[in-house]
């Protein structure tokens, strides 16, 4: 079973090597631990591992913020040589658990209007669209009541 585990100074040379099949819509693993650092009094980069193997990472928000335009998650991908093992799934569901226990009441999610693989896969996890983003029209906001 997949369990998160924050990345830090013993684990995020090994997130380096993860590979993805789309860097046009995540960032590589060294743009997100940089967007981790420069972000970091409000997310936090988590790593998924299967066992002791990191099959994954995303940034989480640290707490929930008064306005709307913060996301719950970002940059939230899985390896590529572990995709369709389900694992993505597993890993959507301890995000929300952990968003949750940062008190949480609604998980949202951004996603590029031509990533029909995350938008497919954003609503099968059970999430809604809500709206186009303010900021640039090609995003699409999703949400989930926690």
């Amino acid at each position: 079973m997949i369990h998160l585990r924050e990345i830090d100074e013993s684990n995020w040379l090994d997130c380096i090597d993860l590979k993805h099949e789309d860097e046009r819509f995540v960032g590589s693993p060294a743009f997100i631990l940089a967007d981790a650092y420069v972000s970091r009094h409000y997310m936090t980069a988590y790593a998924f591992y299967m066992g002791e193997t990191i099959v994954g990472m995303t940034l989480l928000q640290n707490e929930p913020t008064n306005h709307e335009k913060g996301y719950a998650f970002t940059e939230f991908f899985i390896d590529d040589r572990h995709l369709r093992k389900g694992y993505g799934r597993q890993a959507v569901g301890f995000c929300l658990e952990k968003l949750r226990e940062n008190g949480f009441a609604v998980a949202k999610v951004c996603v590029e209007e031509k990533n029909d693989i995350c938008l497919a896969f954003c609503r099968s996890c059970g999430f809604t669209e809500s709206r186009r983003t303010d900021w640039d029209s090609r995003y699409i906001d999703f949400s989930m009541i926690l």
